[in-house]
């Protein structure tokens, strides 16, 4: 959805478009070049760049992380996201804690184990409830927030001993579980470290209504927050964004690209849950279609150091919902191959409902055989609104949703409930 969502951005500013691997749904859209080219596979990635002559942007984290930066500047070309050290902000919990600390950002008190006894040892001096995270990338899964000494105890069995997200689970971060409302924000950071910042959005992050339910990718998104004002932005920059990109570039690791930070606002003010090196998922479907500011020219202005250029980000009025339609099963094994109902043959609602706002669907796991839609993943269809008002974003981000069903489809109820 997120690639979706970026995609479709870049071709409402002029731009020519190539994507991969992308999905049925972007595919649908006759504009887009499809790429053919796997995300793991860097060299043919690199080969794809280099015969092209187009700017690449990367949006999920594995290859960012995997080093795929490296990869296109050791070519020579141009290319939207960190380095390997830079990427290692997502890559590693337990490194981007350590980070944080030096640097001096408010963090929830975090212990780092490598080894299962002595975190279950832990336990037993431990407040809950607590936090813990596997170390490596998860998908966003690797998140467990535990009650009681026996659920904490079966999250680090899981992590470290059954390795149910095989070794990125071997270190974990056990965290002190922090009580606020949740925001999130992107900084556009270029090669020479000046970031110009969005506004703020806000993510939801289990598969629960009333925020309950393991983790998952997101089940939807609000943007801008409308208790989050302009002073709380600017105090997020201050001493968050801006302590985090000094204390990196002292260590050699530079932010380049997009930098996202989840954060809880408590009783102290603003505090960091994660850090991400690339745009976040669900946030960029719903800060993106505010932007007024081109695209095009903010990720051109990235590789060669003259984000300065562009100026403050500029906005439009509105607000913007998108609600998460999900496969049966997921966040665990999505069951996959269920025949979509209520598309039409560019993937979008078949019958569009009538709303004040702009309603669209982004796709994630789709794939489309012989003109049916069917379900090829987990996050399956982003049901998306912007609209002149936070209520109405919301009102018509589910009037989508009600148009597409196929068996097993599950959502939040609440999507944008906890923002006021």
């Amino acid at each position: 959805m997120r690639t979706h969502a970026i995609v479709l951005k870049l071709l409402m500013e002029g731009r020519k478009v190539i994507c991969t691997p992308g999905n049925g749904g972007i595919f649908a859209d006759p504009r887009v070049v499809r790429g053919k080219v796997k995300a793991d596979d860097h060299a043919g990635l690199v080969e794809l760049a280099r015969a092209t002559g187009a700017l690449t942007i990367v949006g999920p984290e594995g290859p960012l992380v995997a080093g795929i930066g490296d990869k296109f500047a050791a070519a020579g070309l141009s290319f939207v996201g960190p380095f390997k050290d830079g990427a290692s902000i997502e890559g590693s919990k337990a490194g981007c804690c350590e980070l944080l600390m030096e640097a001096g950002v408010p963090i929830p008190r975090f212990k780092i184990f490598t080894d299962a006894s002595d975190a279950i040892r832990y336990l037993g001096k431990a407040e809950f409830p607590l936090v813990i995270k596997a170390d490596g990338l998860c998908s966003g899964k690797g998140v467990r927030i535990v009650k009681n000494f026996v659920e904490a105890a079966k999250a680090i069995e899981d992590f470290m001993v059954v390795k149910v997200f095989g070794e990125a689970g071997a270190t974990i971060v056990i965290q002190e579980f922090l009580v606020g409302p949740e925001l999130s924000m992107f900084a556009f950071v270029d090669s020479s470290g000046f970031a110009l910042y969005t506004i703020l959005s806000q993510d939801h992050k289990t598969v629960g209504n009333a925020n309950t339910g393991p983790m998952t990718g997101g089940m939807g998104a609000i943007a801008p927050v409308p208790f989050a004002r302009e002073e709380l932005r600017q105090q997020i920059i201050k001493t968050i964004f801006e302590p985090t990109l000094a204390t990196g570039a002292r260590q050699g690791a530079l932010f380049q690209g997009v930098l996202y930070a989840g954060l809880k606002v408590t009783s102290s003010g603003p505090c960091v849950l994660e850090f991400n090196c690339r745009p976040g998922d669900p946030e960029t479907e719903v800060v993106l279609p505010l932007l007024k500011t081109p695209l095009g020219d903010i990720l051109e202005a990235i590789p060669t150091g003259d984000l300065n250029r562009i100026g403050p980000l500029q906005w439009h009025d509105g607000s913007a919902c998108i609600v998460v339609m999900a496969a049966e099963n997921y966040p665990d094994k999505p069951v996959t191959g269920d025949v979509i109902n209520g598309l039409n043959e560019c993937g979008q609602l078949a019958v569009v409902p009538d709303h004040p706002g702009q309603i669209d669907d982004l796709h994630g796991g789709t794939e489309c055989e012989d003109g049916v839609w069917k379900t090829a993943g987990g996050r399956v269809i982003g049901a998306r609104c912007r609209a002149a008002t936070h209520p109405l974003a919301v009102e018509g981000a589910y009037k989508g949703v009600h148009q597409v069903s196929w068996r097993g489809e599950k959502h939040r109820e609440d999507i944008g409930a906890y923002a006021n």
